[in-house]
């Protein structure tokens, strides 16, 4: 046997690091439909929806990706939270959560550590679930029906209280559960917290669906402020979502979808007639584990170069 194209190799591996190079694409919003039991996944540039995943889903709420980029969905209706796979825009699911302290979970965050943390609606609690021993935990609890939360990178994790009890109000969690100083903190306006997200610099965005503007404060600071007021064609605001890789802040509002840059500037508007009711949002990181194209060159050579070996092996031996 004779490596007659040692160089095949090395072309193959260049042609697909080439291919690795330009994998800019698109973001895609993944948004939860509890009206229609449905996930979509909406191109952010075209505002398509590339596909819509509908089985096994009741009332559908917040989502989330965690370290890997698997998405982490509430399904409230069923008292569940659902993992899937995202592969090319379509959703497979892989595993069901579930456990007693699960009571109408309707919305999820990760910390940098993996763990996951999801507010129960119905008992005012957030539950925590740590997969390294696969257990279940009380994070949190007394919170009065909350809608949303969001962690920072220092592990911080923020609830945004139902406006339906009248008590509009953010509470500050440091990791290990204690509050936060400061807080629960009142809004220092007659709004309604319902959505938050983490962004730049520990930028805490929370949605205000009675004003029906964006506020902020800077983690840990319990102090908060107006960031700035949405469009006159936003609709109730509700869940947000912060993308890292463009800085642009999504804002599910029912029937549409709205993005701005951090300056309140409306950069798009996404409606669709499938939209029945889409209160929850996530952003799919743009950044996958896949090697640097520079590694990628190296390693040709390198297969080039174990390739002339074994050939000069094989002709050894022929002769």
């Amino acid at each position: 046997m004779k490596f007659r194209r040692p160089f095949a190799i090395v072309m193959t591996l260049l042609t697909c690091s080439s291919l690795w190079a330009n994998r800019a694409r698109a973001e895609e919003i993944f948004a939860t439909d509890s009206l229609n039991g449905s996930i979509y996944a909406i191109n952010s540039a075209t505002g398509n929806i590339d596909s819509t995943y509908s089985s096994g889903l009741s009332a559908p709420g917040g989502l989330a990706f965690n370290n890997q980029g698997d998405l982490f969905v509430a399904n409230s209706g069923s008292n569940s939270v659902l993992e899937f796979s995202v592969n090319n825009n379509a959703l497979t699911q892989i595993n069901s959560f579930t456990n007693s302290s699960l009571s109408g979970p309707n919305d999820i965050a990760f910390d940098s550590k993996g763990n996951m943390y999801v507010t129960n609606y119905s008992t005012g609690t957030v539950s925590e679930y740590n997969f390294t021993s696969a257990s279940w935990s009380t994070f949190a609890s007394g919170l009065s029906t909350p809608t949303s939360l969001t962690v920072d990178s220092n592990g911080n994790v923020f609830v945004a209280a139902s406006p339906l009890t009248g008590n509009n109000a953010l509470f500050g969690f440091n990791s290990s559960g204690s509050a936060l100083s400061g807080f629960p903190t009142s809004l220092p306006f007659s709004g309604s917290p319902f959505g938050l997200a983490t962004g730049a610099n520990n930028t805490i965005f929370m949605s205000d669906n009675v004003n029906l503007a964006i506020d902020s404060l800077s983690s840990p600071s319990s102090t908060v402020s107006n960031a700035f007021s949405l469009s006159s064609t936003a609709l109730t605001p509700f869940g947000l979502a912060y993308s890292g890789a463009s800085s642009n802040l999504y804002v599910a509002e029912g029937t549409q979808i709205e993005a701005y840059n951090t300056s309140g500037t409306l950069l798009n508007t996404y409606s669709n007639s499938s939209f029945g009711n889409v209160q929850y949002l996530a952003v799919e990181p743009l950044t996958k584990t896949v090697p640097e194209p520079s590694s990628i060159v190296l390693l040709a050579i390198g297969a080039g170069g174990l390739c002339k070996v074994l050939r000069k092996r094989t002709q050894s031996t022929s002769a």
